[in-house]
């Protein structure tokens, strides 16, 4: 047996394939959505169904995940940041075109209408209009403010940048130079300064010592585990 398909009411069509290189049954999801089980040369059919339905709530939840995960944007205001908010409207041109109205506070996104704007492309192009123009706007906002608390409360750094950093709000090197990420402006204006107080604090203890953490509190006035607590329920959300 080389290749089949099957027709499932819940995942609609589902492929089966056999693979001389493996020993098991098993599941996989492509990037495009669709389902494929794989078996052994010389498999059975029936063996590779009953695998499934086994794993039947697995599949559910994995495209569950995955679906939430990348329609992020539809239509409308989708997304608040600290200087604007990010609008998508429909169009009848052909390019996906950002548009900064600083005067509403807006980024306007005209998305084509032939293009299907919940699908894993749209909203690529989506996310990185978004991202190109969050980064502009923290470069400017950003390094400033870092200075004034940095100012406020008796630190000294090197120099700082803003990044594309995805898996954390910011870092501090040995060296003194503090990288923030450019999604901070997602966060409430507390909590971006909560992150910059950790990082500049980081300049004076290089570690989460209970020194470090008394620096901390003591720099946002006793806050600091409200905040840690708070920063908890938010992550990067391009």
């Amino acid at each position: 047996m080389g290749e089949m398909i099957i027709e499932d009411e819940e995942f609609g069509l589902i492929e089966v394939r056999s693979n001389a290189r493996i020993k098991r049954y098993g599941i996989k999801i492509l990037s495009d959505g669709k389902v494929v089980i794989t078996m052994p040369p010389y498999g059975l059919k029936g063996k590779a169904l009953n695998f499934f339905e086994l794993h039947r709530a697995w599949v559910r939840e994995h495209l569950k995940r995955r679906k939430s995960k990348i329609k992020m944007f539809g239509y409308g205001v989708v997304l608040s940041t600290y200087t604007f908010d990010v609008e998508l409207v429909r169009y009848g041109g052909e390019k996906f075109l950002g548009f900064m109205r600083r005067e509403e506070r807006k980024l306007l996104i005209r998305c084509p209408e032939k293009e299907d704007i919940e699908s894993e492309n749209s909203q690529s192009i989506v996310k990185s209009i978004v991202l190109n123009a969050m980064t502009i706007e923290a470069k400017k906002v950003l390094p400033g403010w870092l200075s004034r608390l940095a100012e406020q409360h008796g630190f000294h750094y090197r120099e700082c940048r803003v990044m594309k950093m995805r898996t954390r709000w910011g870092s501090c090197s040995a060296s003194g130079s503090i990288h923030l990420s450019s999604m901070l402006m997602t966060l409430p204006s507390e909590l971006i300064e909560f992150v910059m107080i950790h990082e500049l604090s980081h300049t004076l203890e290089m570690n989460h010592s209970a020194r470090f953490h008394e620096l901390v509190d003591r720099c946002l006035g006793g806050r600091e585990r409200e905040l840690t607590e708070k920063i908890k329920k938010y992550s990067a959300v391009l």
